[in-house]
């Protein structure tokens, strides 16, 4: 993962050896990005951080609505939703 910070690209670790399939920002201090085996890691401004995933069911596609709500879609159909501080199942296969 490379993160821009306005003027360089620089590395940022990931907190995951899967892979990560799509990556969503609603500011330079909040982002998600979702990927394999139900991957969904939170970006707070300075680091990224893995978050409990309901599903292990692969994670195509996050859209970030604002810092508070976000979508991610994933295999099967399944669809979870980030409301505040939890994540929830809007739909599972």
């Amino acid at each position: 993962i490379v993160h821009w910070d306005g003027a360089t690209w620089s590395p940022a670790e990931s907190p995951t050896g899967a892979a990560l399939r799509s990556v969503s920002f609603a500011s330079p201090a909040k982002g998600w990005a979702v990927g394999d085996s139900g991957i969904i890691a939170e970006w707070d401004g300075s680091r990224w951080r893995l978050k409990d995933s309901p599903t292990a069911a692969q994670l195509n596609s996050v859209a970030v609505a604002s810092e508070a709500f976000a979508w991610a879609a994933g295999s099967g159909g399944v669809v979870h939703s980030h409301h505040q501080t939890s994540i929830s199942t809007c739909r599972s296969s």
